[in-house]
């Protein structure tokens, strides 16, 4: 890997100036005796001598990393303020670069580059900052398969679709990785045991987005968590989830799905004689894709769909509808009525209206052609998109009826259709206004859909 050499100056010089710039930090006194003891559990105890060679972190009210610090001979050093700014702005600078932009992450750079300041400081290396840093990089990047679990998902074999592929967790995957680690420590503690029979419980048999990459681990992670994140958006977009009010989709990345928990115990007499855990009731099955399922979903133009997640230079157009898809595959994975019409209102909003000026009837008119090319359907879907637009409000504030309910369950197919027909234009138009202007000019000509 190298760098343009007018950079690698400009870094290397910003790098020492920091090291020049590390505030020393005295020994913590005793803390503070808290106002109240507390009785928490501890899972382990880190001798402190394995502390010392540890790189720490501080963050600002909002999470953010703002500054990070090292154990030296007794003190702290540290980078805070606007010097951790710069060390950041180094390692973003350093990442747009095209030997590392899909190869390592902000973070690994920022860390590196800080671990350079920490050597620097203790007089341990001779390295230039950009010549540390590539040479701790090049064993890190390897070739990965990175798979990102599928929660509720269950697939009868695997398939493509987008830049990944859909695949199954299975039990010869597990039985090899613990085989390896215990061979790897047959010392191991009676925890591997409870280790794997969580990860067995919570993995076997789901289906996996995976995808190959050439990078670091951090940043194989990121690639591929982003990606997952867009292709199992637009793929809900083909469930049959999409149609009901009462069913959700949980086909997320393992850990985002959002089910309501409970823990509770009783006591009776000062002793705990009852206890209960669990999740509270959700209207949803697993997602199993069969090859029948598969084959349907290749009816509505799964094709299409996957074929418009591996664009990579994306017309304007082709960019608004990949943002209006994601939003709307986000529809199907809540369980409010109400949380589900803003995420089907909000992209049928982006794509059909040129501006704010225009009315929800100029979206009406557009939708419908997308949804039946008879004259009677048309009218029978515009009457259903006006009402729910009147009834809008009663979803936000939980005063919708039954028949509200109903009414959303027409228009909620309404919209699955228009995405399902819509995908067949991804290729036809440059921008949005091209295609909102060719809707308006077919609007009586009894084409589309």
């Amino acid at each position: 890997m190298k760098l343009n050499e007018h950079a690698v100056r400009a870094y290397n010089a910003k790098a020492t100036n920091l090291v020049q710039k590390l505030i020393a930090r005295p020994p913590r006194q005793n803390a503070k005796n808290p106002s109240f003891a507390i009785d928490a559990h501890i899972s382990a105890t880190i001798p402190f001598e394995e502390l010392l060679n540890v790189r720490m972190s501080g963050s600002d009210r909002e999470g953010n990393e703002a500054s990070k610090s090292f154990y030296h001979n007794g003190q702290t050093f540290e980078i805070c303020g606007e010097d951790y700014q710069i060390l950041k702005r180094v390692a973003e600078g350093m990442h747009k670069t095209p030997e590392l932009r899909d190869r390592v992450s902000v973070a690994m750079l920022a860390s590196l580059i800080f671990d350079w300041i920490a050597e620097n400081h203790k007089k341990t290396t001779t390295l230039s900052m950009t010549e540390y840093v590539l040479a701790e990089l090049e064993p890190k990047i390897q070739d990965f398969e990175v798979w990102i679990p599928i929660a509720a998902t269950r697939i009868q074999s695997e398939f493509g679709f987008g830049n990944m592929r859909i695949r199954t967790i299975t039990r010869k995957m597990l039985d090899e990785w613990e085989a390896e680690v215990r061979e790897a420590r047959p010392d191991a503690a009676a925890g591997h045991d409870v280790f794997f029979q969580r990860w067995r419980k919570a993995l076997l048999g789901l289906a996996a987005a995976t995808m190959e990459l050439r990078a670091e681990p951090d940043r194989a992670y990121e690639l591929a968590s982003a990606e997952a994140e867009r292709t199992l958006a637009v793929l809900r977009c083909l469930s049959p989830y999409s149609c009901f009010p009462f069913t959700v989709n949980k086909s997320v990345p393992l850990g985002q799905e959002s089910e309501r928990g409970f823990q509770y115990f009783m006591t009776h007499q000062g002793r705990i004689t009852f206890s209960s855990s669990g999740y509270e009731a959700t209207p949803y099955d697993e997602w199993r894709i069969g090859e029948d399922s598969l084959e349907q979903m290749k009816s509505f133009g799964m094709d299409k769909f996957s074929a418009l997640l591996k664009v990579k230079k994306t017309t304007g157009f082709q960019r608004d509808l990949l943002h209006a898809l994601q939003l709307y595959g986000k529809s199907s994975t809540f369980t409010d009525p109400a949380d589900k019409l803003t995420y089907i209102l909000a992209p049928l909003d982006a794509l059909l209206r040129s501006d704010r000026t225009q009315s929800i009837d100029d979206l009406a008119d557009r939708l419908v052609m997308f949804v039946d090319k008879k004259a009677s359907g048309r009218k029978e879907a515009l009457i259903v998109i006006r009402a729910i637009y009147d009834r809008s409000l009663s979803f936000v504030h939980s005063e919708h009826t039954k028949k509200d309910l109903e009414l959303l369950e027409k228009f909620m197919i309404i919209a699955w259709t228009f995405f399902i027909n819509v995908i067949g234009n991804a290729n036809i138009y440059e921008s949005r206004l091209d295609f909102i202007n060719d809707i308006d000019n077919a609007k009586y000509s009894g084409g589309l859909a």
